[in-house]
């Protein structure tokens, strides 16, 4: 999967997606915890990045519900069925393939018309082992995800795929990567997985 992404849209069934979105964005009772920024810089092992391009970094608070806990190996959340339901169409669909979680959580990020779409949130790697991101997106809105080409120096963007509703994105946990903050929507809702892949 190395340099390589995949977009699956409406990915769920209609019904199911919309109940998504309505539970962690409209009628929302879900308890989500507040962080002063998406990626932090410091401590951040691409902290080197940050420093060579400080023009383009653009950090901004957001707020986490965490569905599996890394640490502990438990389940954190009364939330985890509709993640859970993600997860059994993708392993569906790929069935030649098992993995572990090793991280499930949802991010809201918040509008900031202070920010444009030239910047981006501080790129980075979930972990440092290998790993798979699937990125499944809650509701439409801007903000884009960003693939970079690998750099020790000046960031180079790759790709960048748009938040929309119902649409799935895959890619190999090496690529660095980061999100953006929302400048026209109210906010940004992703459900974030980090699996290890296991071949059947």
């Amino acid at each position: 999967m190395n340099n390589k992404f995949f977009i699956y849209d409406n990915f769920l069934p209609d019904f199911i997606a919309d109940n998504i979105e309505n539970v962690f964005t409209v009628d929302s009772d879900v308890p989500y915890f507040f962080h002063p920024t998406s990626c932090g810089k410091y401590g951040n092992p691409y902290y080197h990045l940050y420093l060579k391009n400080k023009d383009i970094i653009v950090e901004a608070p957001q707020f986490a519900h965490y569905f599996y806990d890394e640490k502990h190996k438990q389940i954190n959340s009364g939330y985890i069925k509709y993640p859970v339901s993600i997860l059994n169409i993708f392993k569906d669909k790929f069935n030649d393939i098992n993995f572990n979680i090793v991280r499930m959580k949802a991010n809201m990020q918040l509008q900031n018309k202070k920010s444009n779409e030239n910047y981006t949130a501080m790129p980075h790697r979930d972990f440092d082992f290998e790993h798979v991101v699937l990125l499944y997106y809650v509701n439409n809105s801007d903000g884009d995800t960003i693939l970079f080409e690998d750099t020790t120096d000046k960031l180079k963007i790759a790709h960048r795929i748009q938040p929309k509703k119902n649409r799935l994105l895959v890619f190999d946990g090496n690529w660095l990567h980061s999100s953006s903050v929302p400048i026209n929507s109210e906010y940004r809702v992703v459900f974030n997985f980090d699996l290890e892949i296991f071949k059947k």
